[in-house]
């Protein structure tokens, strides 16, 4: 079977999954949404204050556990709590998963950020009156070669922090059908599926990325202090996160992770 097909048969089981979760499992997915559009409401409100950085940790953690109990159903593994709401042992290891995969997604942008930092420094020390000390003079006498070379580097370092990720994105799925952590031990299995998995959530990405810009929108045409659009632009983002985007993901990798074997 194509990558193409792959792909678009999982978005098809991503949106059958996504009518099941929000049947079953409204409760969750009303919660984690709300949650979300409170950490933003405070973030907007206070962004420096304890109870901001409280209501952003319990957002996120709810948003895990959310997921960890998504993924139950949709790998088979057992039925969804009552609306959807349950915590045990497979919720709180996609907390695992979630803050290992995070170390080595940093790790990995960090050494691509020296990567390109050093092509930059190789291409503006080599430019006319370079003055390490003066950030202005940087790209003083850099010819357009010079930017393009460095245009590279960033672009393929970024494409591979992409590509690393969809190496470990079975880690969640994995986690949930076998009962343990396991992040780098799924690499292997993403072999002939990067594709799919790659342009499946690119599209996916689509959701919060534009809950995003409209909230933007939304809270540009407000004034200073609206309450009120503050709270209708954070439940949008809230709602597109864990009300679509999730489950949508959710139902996308579990279909990619069983069809890995046939790939």
């Amino acid at each position: 079977m194509s990558s193409r097909k792959f792909m678009f048969e999982g978005l098809g089981q991503a949106l059958r999954f996504l009518a099941s979760a929000w049947s079953r499992g409204w409760g969750a997915l009303v919660l984690s949404s709300l949650l979300i559009a409170t950490a933003l409401r405070f973030r907007l409100a206070a962004p420096m204050s304890l109870p901001t950085s409280l209501i952003g940790l319990t957002a996120l953690l709810t948003f895990v556990a959310v997921q960890g109990g998504l993924y139950r159903p949709a790998l088979g593994k057992g039925p969804f709590g009552r609306a959807g709401l349950r915590l045990g042992a497979p919720e709180l290891r996609m907390a695992a998963v979630w803050a290992l995969t995070a170390i080595f997604m940093f790790i990995l942008f960090l050494l691509a950020f020296v990567v390109v930092m050093a092509f930059g420094f190789a291409v503006a020390s080599s430019g006319h009156g370079f003055v390490l000390t003066k950030g202005a003079t940087w790209t003083n006498g850099v010819g357009l070669p010079a930017k393009v070379v460095v245009g590279l580097v960033a672009t393929a370092s970024l494409w591979g922090l992409i590509w690393a990720g969809a190496k470990i994105a079975f880690g969640a799925a994995a986690t949930i059908d076998r009962d343990k952590v396991l992040v780098l031990a799924t690499w292997p299995e993403t072999k002939g599926l990067m594709a799919p998995i790659v342009g499946g959530r690119l599209l996916l990405a689509v959701i919060p990325l534009a809950a995003l810009a409209g909230a933007g929108a939304l809270l540009l045409r407000g004034t200073p202090g609206d309450s009120v659009m503050t709270w209708v632009a954070g439940l949008a983002v809230g709602l597109a996160i864990s009300g679509l985007w999730l489950p949508l993901d959710v139902g996308l990798m579990a279909y990619l992770y069983h069809r890995r074997l046939s790939a």
